[in-house]
């Protein structure tokens, strides 16, 4: 269409010289044309940049995504065994779980081949089973800090204490965390308003 709409517009200035009018109107129809031209060429130049940022915003997204997933992934591999009890199997995706079973059946594999078996019975389990001498079960710690956004009522809160620290006493303060604001925080502290449905959307980790 654009091409016909200048095609038109030079043969009326051909037919307007031809006819010997003033040379006024042929510089006003080739301005026109100029004009037209600059707006097509800074219309594409807009939809180019457009697509750059659309395929930036792309590549931004799944490099997320990727680093996402390579988190999880290391935190099943750090504990595979917590995370396989059926009550934590919840927490975890189809593909995930696929993928943890497929992980410990390997490395428990390679573990009995190259030095477990040449172990006592009882010091060969890698499970709390009845043989188990003593807990075998590696668990992330939630007294771990993270990051966290306010965005619900969460009420008083009591602080759980640290490794090493005394237990809360009754003069302890309850700790009250304010709507929109974001804070640094033991993880046990917002455990439940994370894993718990009636608590959804209350706090969001950063």
């Amino acid at each position: 269409m654009l091409a016909f709409a200048f095609l038109h517009l030079i043969q009326r200035a051909m037919r307007v010289q031809s006819q010997a009018v003033a040379p006024m109107a042929i510089i006003i129809i080739i301005v026109i044309i100029i004009i037209i031209i600059i707006i097509i060429m800074i219309t594409i130049m807009q939809y180019a940049d457009t697509d750059t940022s659309c395929a930036r915003a792309r590549e931004l997204i799944r490099y997320i995504l990727r680093d996402y997933l390579r988190i999880r992934l290391r935190k099943l591999s750090q504990f595979p065994v917590y995370y396989l009890d059926k009550d934590n199997q919840a927490l975890l995706s189809s593909a995930e779980r696929i993928w943890l079973h497929e992980y410990w059946d390997n490395k428990s594999q390679l573990l009995q081949n190259r030095f477990l078996g040449a172990l006592p019975g009882h010091l060969q389990s890698l499970t709390n089973d009845d043989n188990a001498p003593m807990d075998m079960v590696r668990r992330p710690s939630i007294q771990k800090h993270v990051y966290a956004r306010i965005c619900g009522d969460l009420g008083q809160l009591t602080p759980s204490p640290t490794p090493g620290s005394v237990a809360p006493t009754s003069t302890q303060q309850p700790l009250e965390l304010v709507e929109g604001e974001t804070y640094l925080v033991q993880y046990s502290v917002l455990r439940k308003f994370l894993m718990e449905p009636d608590h959804d959307g209350k706090v969001e980790l950063i």
